[in-house]
């Protein structure tokens, strides 16, 4: 399901209202059908880079295998609460964040993303068990992960 996008507007609008201290966070959510999460993540955004940091990017954000690694740490440690890795880091959302963690937790390696970087294949050729034998034996005589 595609995330519903709110006009640069509305937000503003809503995080005007909270400031002025016309409505809670609860009643803003009621009023306006937004999640909890979300009102945190505009005022989150709001507060790091004001008016342009509310807006819908257009293009996808490059992120660096290291500014991953130090978001993942940060998280799985303790140190920041999720919105405050999201901030710290200039993580675009949650999901970016969360998918980070799994891969990183399921011992899968983490890359660089972004512009310029190739997909990963979704789907790979048929292996003889022969094939399958002599790619572990090289996995494990090079120290790889398969």
């Amino acid at each position: 399901m595609g995330r519903c996008k709110h006009p640069l507007e509305l937000k503003l609008h809503i995080l005007q209202l909270f400031e002025e201290g016309h409505y809670s966070i609860n009643e803003l959510c009621e009023r306006f059908s937004i999640d909890h999460q979300t009102f945190h993540r505009w005022k989150m955004k709001f507060e790091a880079g004001g008016r342009e940091g509310l807006q819908e990017a257009t293009s996808c954000k490059f992120y660096s295998k290291e500014l991953k690694l130090a978001a993942v740490e940060d998280y799985i440690q303790r140190n920041y609460s999720q919105m405050e890795v999201l901030a710290k880091y200039e993580i675009s959302s949650t999901s970016v964040l969360k998918s980070w963690v799994k891969k990183y937790t399921s011992h899968s390696e983490i890359k660089d993303s972004g512009k310029g970087m190739s997909q990963a294949m979704t789907e790979g050729r048929k292996t003889t068990f022969e094939e399958r034998i002599e790619i572990v034996e090289y996995c494990l005589k090079h120290q790889k992960n398969y």
